[in-house]
């Protein structure tokens, strides 16, 4: 993927001015967000896939080639071609700032590791993405991470308090990793096939997500509230 800040050429109407703007190309999704700006000029921040038969993109891809993909993928009201634009072509003007992001999926071996010669402390608890990395599609990792930081404040509590179960907290906490990084994935396949399926299909995926028990499946898996289980929550010494 391609993520950048930038500004345009000219203003245009239908770019979006309080809230993030999703439409489908041929490659995915193609974001455009209003990003709070201290000058005259607008600024949104842009992301994109990158085509996979695309080699040696720049770390910080150029002004020329954010617009390249911006004509080939984003919306046809952004692009620069007098074609598509007859009235009103638009340019990318500036960018703040750019990276070529790679997608990468890993997960530790162990969330916890005793020290040699220890039974119980000191040990070293792995948490956020020290213990597992995935693709940012649908906003998983911080939630993943904030909720691991939860359940190991209380199960160090549990465990002061007498209790046993650090290494039950680490198999748990590491079950859950990997469903993360499961529906990650699946995010991520979803979004390369949007562009490639037929209209009457998001009338379907319309229709079926409009369902309030749809709906409240969907936020229970992204926020990962589901799988929070703590000791505490239920027992008491």
């Amino acid at each position: 993927m391609i993520n950048a800040d930038v500004t345009w050429s000219s203003t245009n109407k239908e770019l979006p001015l309080k809230h993030a703007l999703v439409t489908i190309g041929s490659m995915g999704p193609f974001v455009t967000i209003p990003l709070p700006s201290q000058t005259s000029d607008p600024t949104y921040r842009i992301g994109f896939h990158v085509p996979h038969c695309t080699t040696s993109l720049p770390r910080d891809p150029s002004l020329s080639l954010i617009q390249k993909f911006v004509d080939d993928q984003g919306p046809k009201f952004l692009s620069s071609d007098q074609n598509e634009q007859p009235n009103e072509p638009i340019k990318v003007k500036t960018s703040k700032w750019s990276q070529t992001f790679t997608m990468v999926t890993g997960i530790a071996g162990r969330f916890l590791i005793r020290m040699q010669d220890y039974q119980i402390w000191p040990a070293v608890f792995l948490v956020g993405d020290a213990a597992h990395v995935h693709s940012p599609a649908g906003g998983l990792g911080m939630n993943l991470a904030i909720q691991d930081a939860i359940a190991l404040a209380e199960w160090l509590v549990w465990e002061i308090k007498g209790g046993a179960g650090l290494d039950q907290f680490a198999e748990q906490r590491r079950e859950v990793a990997q469903r993360t990084i499961s529906v990650s994935k699946m995010l991520m396949r979803w979004s390369m096939v949007l562009g490639r399926i037929p209209h009457w299909l998001y009338w379907v995926i319309t229709l079926i997500t409009s369902f309030p028990f749809v709906q409240r499946l969907v936020a229970s898996e992204l926020s990962g509230l589901r799988e929070l289980k703590c000791p505490l929550r239920w027992m008491k010494l």
